[in-house]
């Protein structure tokens, strides 16, 4: 596994898509692509839940992190940490859903 550092940023928008708040995290170290998206995905609903934001619509660009979130079964995997604490926090909101949208849709996370 390399081990690399990255950052990732998270933009959350109310019902009628304007902008509520941003935030930013550094991770000093990271495995893959894939493990920074899980990371940011659980910081944006941990903002959103901080926030007290009842109905949530997140988007990864990272299809494989869709999946392990939707997936009913404990995640084993070296993600599935990340995935089932994820996955805890979903409790705190009165709606979820996540959707897989192309990177290029996705170019707020991305600039």
């Amino acid at each position: 596994m390399a081990n690399s550092k990255g950052a990732s940023g998270v933009a959350l928008r109310n019902g009628s898509g304007n902008f509520l708040v941003a935030a930013t995290h550094f991770y000093p170290s990271l495995c893959d692509a894939t493990m920074a998206e899980a990371l940011v995905c659980l910081q944006a609903v941990q903002l959103a839940s901080e926030l007290g934001v009842s109905k949530v619509i997140l988007e990864t660009d990272s299809l494989e992190v869709q999946k392990m979130v939707a997936d009913v079964e404990v995640n084993r995997s070296m993600y599935g940490a990340i995935v089932q604490g994820f996955k805890h926090w979903l409790s705190y909101f009165q709606d979820f859903r996540i959707k897989w949208i192309r990177r290029l849709a996705n170019m707020t996370a991305h600039t």
